[in-house]
């Protein structure tokens, strides 16, 4: 479903109980300047996001209707867990959000996944899958990510994602033949006990 780029991003967040300031203070990041504090050599300061691709940044406040929360009483496992996420999907995809970001803290690593003889289930794969079905674009964030010491190139690298998950192009190689073709590959492999 392409439709008319908006002239703003507007996010949807789905975060867990307890976690909400945690993750609000880290999201009015992206619309601040970031100084580079390692990796100084090839990394520049993050200009905030509106300056970085010259489109504006809607972040919800932790009240508004695009910010969901999720209680850790709502599931017991892995799976469980999936379905909820999906069913906010849903919920915030209605509100017509170009991107729904999902916070994982810590405490909730457990749901992210399901080894044993019977289930193999990977909730990150599980929604990437659910969204695509429904055209929906969906970042993780993980604790772990937003309490880096790399803040500028964590900045960066989710201000990029939100930016082509919106179905924006960030930037176009110039100089180029009409018959060269740039090709990305990724792979990763998965071993079974």
């Amino acid at each position: 479903n392409v439709s008319k780029i908006k002239t703003s991003i507007k996010l949807g967040v789905i975060c867990p109980n307890s976690y909400e300031n945690d993750f609000y203070n880290f999201l009015v990041k992206l619309n601040s300047h970031s100084d580079v504090k390692f990796n100084i050599e090839y990394v520049i300061p993050f200009p905030g996001f509106n300056n970085a691709f010259k489109t504006p940044l809607n972040i919800p406040t932790i009240s508004s209707q695009e910010w969901v929360n999720i209680a850790a009483d709502q599931f017991t496992t892995p799976i469980t867990f999936g379905d909820i996420l999906a069913r906010k999907l849903d919920q915030l995809s209605a509100l017509s959000v170009d991107v729904i970001l999902i916070y994982i803290p810590k405490e909730y690593e457990y749901f992210t996944s399901e080894n044993d003889e019977d289930v193999s289930f990977d909730l990150h794969d599980y929604i990437k899958a659910y969204a695509a079905q429904k055209q929906i674009a969906t970042q993780f964030i993980r604790e772990k990510t937003i309490d880096s010491n790399l803040i500028c190139q964590v900045l960066w690298a989710i201000s990029l994602a939100i930016y082509v998950k919106s179905n924006r192009t960030p930037w176009l190689v110039s100089n180029t033949r009409t018959e060269t073709d740039f090709d990305g590959i990724g792979y990763s492999v998965k071993k079974y006990k």
